[in-house]
């Protein structure tokens, strides 16, 4: 048997893949896949509008800051290091 895939809203939302909200989002696998997909044509667009993923980033961190959310916070800033941002996107953060 596979494990089961964890994504990026399970993660942040500690879902335990053997929980009831766990089991309850797999009964739409569309949606999981599509939340999955949005999040990442935000952060990675077909056309970025000039837009840098570094920079999308750094306001997905500031946005996750803004509304209290400190796990997902926590998680694009990881991802936001990995850019090796330069303090105009630390600030933006």
């Amino acid at each position: 048997m596979n494990d089961p895939v964890i994504d990026t809203v399970d993660h942040l939302a500690n879902l335990d893949s053997r929980g009831e909200t766990f089991a309850v989002r797999r009964l739409r696998p569309e949606y999981v896949a599509g939340v999955e997909q949005c999040r990442e044509s935000v952060l990675h667009p077909d056309d970025n509008l000039h837009l840098s993923a570094v920079l999308r980033t750094a306001l997905a961190v500031r946005m996750a800051r803004v509304v209290g959310n400190h796990a997902q916070a926590a998680h694009y800033q990881q991802r936001l290091c990995t850019y090796n941002p330069d303090a105009l996107y630390q600030r933006i953060a």
